[in-house]
């Protein structure tokens, strides 16, 4: 069969630009808690394609006489199906010669494949005709049928188109033979009929079939067949989500992308093979991987999502999966105290929570909300809440508390303090104790000024503290001794 180039084909593939899942007007989140939750499985049904995959092949075009008069009467171009399909028709590029007395009838088909991977039995058929055309107008010759009723497959199949039943000048197109532009792949067969019905006549393998394979071309008739169907599939996008629905402060949530749909990864169908899954936390953030965690910090309500993007050749398809309600609750553990003598009352005021848990170090503990305790000697205390919510969030605080309950008596620091009241300075007198801390604390405990003294007299400047009360806290390695200060002004 001699071959003709006509024309040199610049093919483009317009890639949409995906419109991800809508986000969700939500807050972040700080503390919360544990209820296992799962994606459902996403189907998307995704069609009607027309897979351009042979043409996106072509380096040139080629033009393929077919009729019985040139013997090659039918010719086939396989696809594979890495899943259940639909084919509802098929488009091609299909001329008849201006010579002709009209346009040359044929038959476009789908046909199984047998287990040699040849065309083996009709699934389909619609009749057409090509027009009549002068020269090489390529663009002007592409033609789409449907099939009467769509055809269901999981298996490879073939579109073929039949010429037999005409002896006019027909052509159909094809990638170039020339620049190998079939790829090596053996996608292509075509029936040989003469007439005679003899063995020979039947479909053939062009680039494997010892007829097709001369020693000057060892690679056959390495060419495609522009014939593209026309399909719908299903896509199913399968993910889970390992973490709870409700989660506490710094929940870290991951998704896995557990399966796919085939056709996601075949080259007959995409556009592109190497989409990564997205999954949008809710919170304005995302992550484009298949699989991915994802730390929440504030409190709020979301929703995650997880999609694929399918690149058809001219649909573009994103089926996606959105989770359950997500809830992260805030708790902030706190309580302030009231000290009379040896006797302090804790009320608690954490916020989100409905358990407490106190302990008061050698004054014992307290599952109570508020509690009263009466500690056994003077001295500090370090003071621990934890605070915990229904769902089992928690957050701690320490505050230290100290009791002087007859200190005057106790000087376990041999120094003196004075004036008290004071208005803003307050001497030192220590004399016997060296590196001693100074620390003033307001009542609740908190430190709000420290100071190092060695032996001897020392002035402190506290004129930027408020009138009020205070604790002076003097330690060593050796000895605590805690004071109370009374600031005027």
């Amino acid at each position: 069969m001699s071959t003709s180039r006509f024309l040199t084909l610049a093919l483009s593939v317009l890639i949409f630009s995906p419109a991800f899942s809508q986000k969700y007007p939500l807050r972040a989140n700080e503390n919360a808690s544990p209820i296992a939750f799962a994606f459902n499985k996403s189907t998307s049904l995704c069609g009607n394609d027309t897979l351009e995959y042979t043409l996106s092949k072509a380096t040139d075009v080629e033009w393929q006489p077919m009729n019985l008069s040139v013997n090659y009467a039918q010719i086939a171009q396989r696809y594979e199906a890495p899943q259940a399909i639909t084919v509802h028709g098929a488009c091609f590029y299909a001329k008849t010669a201006t010579s002709a007395p009209g346009p040359a009838s044929f038959d476009v088909q789908m046909y199984s494949a047998d287990s040699a991977g040849l065309p083996d039995t009709i699934m389909s058929s619609v009749s057409t005709a090509a027009p009549l055309m002068l020269g090489d107008p390529f663009e002007n010759t592409r033609m789409c049928v449907s099939f009467t009723t769509p055809i269901s497959t999981s298996e490879d199949y073939y579109i073929v188109i039949d010429g037999r039943g005409t002896t006019l000048p027909l052509s159909l197109a094809r990638n170039s033979d020339i620049f190998d532009d079939g790829a090596s792949e053996g996608l292509s067969a075509v029936y040989y009929e003469d007439g005679s019905g003899a063995a020979y006549v039947k479909w053939y393998d062009q680039r494997f079939d010892p007829l097709f394979t001369p020693v000057t071309d060892p690679l056959g008739w390495n060419y495609d067949y522009l014939l593209d169907p026309i399909v719908s599939y299903d896509l199913v996008l399968n993910a889970s989500i390992t973490g709870p629905d409700t989660a506490c402060s710094s929940a870290t949530i991951c998704v896995e992308t557990d399966s796919i749909s085939p056709i996601f990864s075949h080259r007959m169908y995409t556009t592109n093979t190497n989409t990564s899954s997205l999954t949008e936390w809710g919170d304005g953030t995302s992550t484009a991987a298949d699989s991915a965690c994802h730390e929440y910090n504030m409190p709020g309500m979301f929703y995650v999502s997880h999609s694929m993007v399918m690149n058809g050749w001219n649909i573009l398809c994103i089926p996606e999966e959105k989770d359950s309600l997500l809830i992260l609750n805030s708790i902030s553990a706190n309580f302030s105290y009231t000290i009379s003598e040896d006797t302090v009352e804790f009320v608690n005021l954490s916020t989100d929570s409905t358990q407490a848990q106190w302990d008061f170090g050698s004054a014992g503990s307290s599952s109570a909300i508020d509690v009263t305790v009466v500690f056994p000697t003077n001295g500090s205390y370090d003071v621990q809440l934890i605070a915990t919510s229904d769902y089992g969030c928690s957050d701690t605080i320490t505050q230290t508390v100290f009791i002087t309950v007859g200190l005057g008596e106790e000087k376990e620091l041999q120094l003196s303090m004075y004036p008290n009241p004071s208005n803003g300075l307050l001497v030192i007198d220590n004399t016997q104790n060296e590196n001693v801390t100074i620390s003033i604390m307001e009542m609740t405990g908190e430190l709000i000024h420290s100071d190092l003294v060695e032996m001897g007299q020392h002035t402190i400047n506290i004129n930027h503290l408020a009138s009020g009360h205070y604790l002076v806290k003097f330690s060593n390695k050796n000895a605590v001794r805690v004071e109370k200060l009374l600031i005027v002004k």
